[in-house]
C-alpha cells in the first residue's frame, strides 16, 4: 500500500487514496463541518457502515472511468445483460467477476448517453484532454493534514476540473441548489481543491464543474464563484478549528456550531 506524502503523490490508485487515514479529505471535512459525531465514528472509531453502492454511485464511478482513465475500463467495469440485477444469474455473473463493478444493461445505455452528452461539449472535452487526471495533492493547512484527488487539473492554466452525473437538469439554476446544499456541499470541495493547488504551486487556481445530466443526457461546464469559494474555505477553516480542538483535548468543543471567529464571514450565494 502506498503511503501518502506532503506534495504531489505520483501513481496513487483510487483505492489506495481513499484507504488513507493519514490525511483528510474533503468527504471529511463536510462530514466533520455537518457533524462531528458521525465523523469521529467513521473516520476515528473507524466504524463506517458498510453499504452497496447505490446504482447513482456506480454510474458516476463508472463515467469517471471512461472519461478520466477509459483504458482501465474493460478491466474495472463488467456489463450484466440484462436490465434488472436480480436473481442467481446475476449473483452467478458477480462470482464470475470478482473485484470488478458489475453494471446492468440499463446502466449501460444511460452511461452511452451520458458519454455521448460530454463528447458533444467540445469545451469540456477540451479542459478534460488538456489536462493531468486523478492528480493527487497533500498539503497542510493550519496543522492539519489534508489530501485532494483531483479529476483534472491544467497547472500552467490555473484550473481544476471536477465531473459530477446528476440524476436532475444540468441547469445553472438546479445544478447551483443541489451543489450547495448541506447534502453535497460542493462549496467545500471547490474551496479545499484550490486552496490545496494554489500552497502546492504558489499561484491561484479556479475550480470547474463539468456537469454532466443523465435526465436530459445534456452536458454544461460551470465555474464555482468567488462567493462559493469563500464560503467554502470558512467552512474548511471551521471543521479543521474543530479537529484541532478534539486532538489536543480529547472531545469535541461544546460549541461546535459557534460563529465564525472576527475575520471569517459567510457571503450567501445568490
Amino acid at each position: 500500500m502506498i503511503k501518502l506524502n506532503l506534495g504531489v503523490n505520483k501513481d496513487v490508485s483510487n483505492e489506495e487514496y481513499h484507504a488513507d487515514r493519514e490525511y483528510i479529505s474533503s468527504s471529511g471535512i463536510k462530514k466533520l463541518y455537518w457533524d462531528e459525531l458521525a465523523y469521529e465514528k467513521e473516520y476515528i472509531l473507524g466504524e463506517k457502515e458498510d453499504k452497496a453502492p447505490s446504482n447513482a454511485l456506480q454510474e458516476g464511478t463508472a463515467i469517471h472511468t471512461k472519461i478520466l482513465e477509459p483504458h482501465l475500463y474493460d478491466q474495472q467495469i463488467v456489463v450484466y445483460q440484462e436490465f434488472d440485477k436480480r436473481g442467481n444469474a446475476y449473483k452467478a455473473f458477480e462470482l464470475q467477476n470478482p473485484g470488478k463493478l458489475v453494471i446492468s444493461l440499463s446502466q449501460q445505455m444511460r452511461l452511452d448517453g451520458m458519454f455521448k452528452a460530454y463528447q458533444d461539449r467540445p469545451e469540456a472535452v477540451e479542459l478534460i484532454n488538456s489536462s493531468e487526471k486523478e492528480f493527487t495533492i497533500c498539503k497542510e493547512i493550519n496543522g492539519i493534514k489534508c489530501k485532494v484527488r483531483a479529476d483534472a487539473i491544467n497547472i500552467d492554466k490555473g484550473m481544476i476540473i471536477d465531473i459530477k452525473s446528476t440524476g436532475y437538469s444540468a441547469e445553472l439554476e438546479t445544478f447551483k441548489a443541489n451543489a450547495y446544499s448541506k447534502l453535497l456541499s460542493y462549496d467545500i470541495s471547490a474551496a479545499l481543491y484550490s486552496m490545496v493547488a494554489e500552497a502546492e504551486y504558489g499561484k491561484p487556481f479556479d475550480f470547474y464543474y463539468v456537469v454532466i445530466s443523465k435526465s436530459e443526457y445534456k452536458c454544461e461546464i460551470y465555474k464555482a464563484s468567488e462567493v462559493a469559494q469563500i464560503n467554502g474555505r470558512n467552512k474548511i477553516f471551521k471543521a479543521l478549528e474543530k479537529l484541532a480542538y478534539y486532538r489536543a483535548n480529547g472531545k469535541w468543543p461544546e460549541n461546535g456550531k459557534k460563529a465564525p471567529e472576527k475575520g471569517a464571514y459567510i457571503i450567501r450565494d445568490l
